[in-house]
């Protein structure tokens, strides 16, 4: 410490104190910013367990809520599937109007929709294709035969491998029936049908339905009395 002063003035008295720094104890810039990102590292990772939670958590759960009997009928799943069965026209109105065949189906569907919430209902829309045909063992003729599109939904129940579905279609057949009846060769093919699934597997099962459908040639030709059937088929699925 020095003194300064002068006369019979008071001194002031002036203290400088040199801070003494240990080697190796003064903080560097480097040692600040590890000492800064230590602080905000835990803030980081706050944030990303927050993040983590808000999207993983439902994601999650949407997973869990997936059974394997709901597996097949997410969006974007594909169907195939075979089948078989027998159709009769009886008519009241006499022979005429009376025709019954076999039929025999192969079908291709793709699942528009996934099953969602927990209502009576709930469950998913396919859209199909399918070509068919089969021989006419009552009436005048021998074959039918065509390709047709169908709008299914299926109900789908939670941790069921029965599967119920209702359904409606379109397409065009070419048959050699009694032109008193359709016409001509070229027709017109509509229906609506309901069934059930029976998954045997996973990715597998058994289907059985009941369709009622109309043939006709939606007035193309002079005759156009057309021919209404029902009948059912027996089949197997697969998923994929």
């Amino acid at each position: 410490m020095w003194m300064i002063g002068g006369g019979k003035q008071q001194g002031v008295a002036i203290s400088i104190t040199p801070k003494l720094t240990l080697p190796g104890t003064a903080p560097t810039f480097r040692a600040m910013q590890q000492t800064g990102s230590r602080v905000k590292l835990p803030a980081f990772t706050a944030a990303t367990a927050l993040l983590s939670v808000l999207v993983c958590q439902p994601m999650a759960a949407r997973a869990a809520e997936v059974s394997e009997w709901d597996e097949p009928f997410q969006a974007g799943g594909y169907e195939t599937s075979v089948a078989g069965g027998v159709f009769f026209s009886p008519s009241p109105k006499g022979e005429l109007r009376t025709y019954d065949f076999a039929l025999f189906t192969a079908r291709l569907g793709y699942m528009l929709t996934t099953p969602h919430r927990d209502v009576w209902w709930r469950g998913n829309w396919e859209l199909a294709g399918e070509v068919f045909g089969g021989g006419i063992f009552t009436g005048r003729g021998d074959y039918l035969a065509g390709v047709d599109g169908w709008l299914r939904y299926n109900f789908v129940p939670r941790e069921s491998r029965w599967t119920p579905f209702v359904e409606v279609g379109f397409g065009v057949a070419f048959t050699d029936a009694d032109e008193r009846i359709v016409g001509q060769d070229f027709n017109f093919i509509s229906g609506a049908g309901a069934g059930l699934r029976c998954a045997l597997g996973k990715q597998w099962g058994l289907v059985l339905e009941y369709r009622a459908q109309h043939i006709s040639n939606g007035g193309l030709a002079d005759h156009n009395r057309g021919i209404n059937a029902h009948g059912a088929l027996l089949g197997v699925n697969w998923f994929f």
